[in-house]
């Protein structure tokens, strides 16, 4: 089965496959931010030190990103995590580092219905089901619901320039983030939460040739993962398990929770530069050439993927029990997807 989704994956990307996106204009409103630096000519083009985080949550990445001294254009639809976010980065907005956009993205300009879950805010989401979900039964359902503004990614492109790196997490609405995007003045970086193959399809036909699966459980100790040796299937299964009722567990009692969280389960980065920087859970983590392991091609990335999403545990060289985002880079013109061999 693998190897026919592998083949039929590979037809549609090089034979007929195409996709078009409808220009229905809108535009960005009510919003500020100093492009003083920036001449007219350069705003269309890549802002070497920019970078989008869409989908701010609790401003967790954006921390990290200025850290790293970028600029950022965060963007949240959460008007409730927009004030915490103003707060918070009160001096990197007033030196023009950084603009908040209380927005959401859509795949035309107008009103929508935002569903607030107020138990878990990172799951706050356009689609009920998606914001209602529950991660134990022992949650309560508590949403709220709101109407929101959209735009469409374009148009903020349009105004602040071409990121050197997009980050998108927005619970189902990535692929308009994805269809916005030019072939011809894209991004250096991108990453996606790892929800669909047709996410690789619109990044490799926009021109990205090389792809990490990068599991987002673990940022800081990351290592390599070889489903196919017997002896390391059964530690993680037993691992998994322990995991998994110690969760169930703590989960009935959410000051705990929250003490875990915040005191205990911090991550530190240790690759590179970094070694000081504490990631939370539910943090993106590092990006670029920061990220572990080696870049692939995109039958490889498509190899490992459909491994986990068909939960072939025996297979593949990934976390079965982790959750994941795609992360994508677009070589120079002088290399190829030949450059990255299967496997290496």
């Amino acid at each position: 089965m693998i190897e026919r989704c592998i083949a039929i994956l590979r037809w549609a990307l090089f034979s007929h496959y195409y996709y078009t996106t409808a220009n229905l204009g809108g535009n960005v409103q009510d919003v500020q931010f100093d492009w003083s630096e920036e001449s007219v000519e350069e705003v269309n083009k890549l802002i070497e030190d920019l970078i989008y985080d869409i989908g701010m949550n609790n401003g967790d990445d954006t921390a990290y990103y200025l850290y790293k001294g970028y600029r950022v254009v965060a963007i949240e639809a959460n008007p409730i995590l927009v004030e915490d976010g103003k707060k918070r980065f009160a001096d990197d907005i007033k030196n023009n580092k950084l603009v908040i956009l209380n927005v959401g993205i859509n795949d035309k300009p107008g009103t929508a219905k935002f569903y607030i879950n107020n138990a878990k805010d990172e799951w706050s989401a356009f689609d009920f089901e998606a914001a209602s979900r529950t991660k134990s039964k022992h949650d309560a359902i508590d949403v709220t619901e709101i109407d929101i503004e959209c735009v469409r990614l374009k148009d903020i492109i349009e105004k602040y320039g071409v990121p050197y790196y997009l980050k998108t997490d927005i619970e189902g609405k990535d692929i308009f983030c994805l269809e916005d995007l030019n072939k011809d003045d894209l991004p250096k970086y991108v990453s996606i939460e790892a929800h669909s193959l047709k996410y690789l399809c619109i990044l490799s036909n926009l021109g990205y040739n090389s792809f990490k699966f990068i599991d987002q459980t673990d940022h800081n100790n990351p290592k390599t993962v070889d489903n196919e040796k017997y002896l390391y299937r059964v530690r993680k299964s037993i691992q998994n398990k322990i995991f998994q009722s110690a969760y169930s567990f703590i989960s009935r009692f959410p000051t705990l929770r929250s003490f875990i969280k915040e005191k205990i389960m911090k991550r530190t980065i240790q690759n590179k530069d970094d070694n000081n920087w504490e990631f939370l859970p539910g943090s993106s983590g590092p990006f670029g050439e920061d990220t572990f392991g080696d870049w692939c091609n995109l039958e490889e990335i498509t190899y490992n993927y459909l491994h986990y999403h068909f939960q072939q545990k025996n297979r593949g060289k990934i976390n079965m029990y982790g959750w994941f985002d795609f992360h994508a880079r677009k070589l120079d013109d002088k290399f190829t997807t030949d450059y990255l061999k299967f496997g290496g």
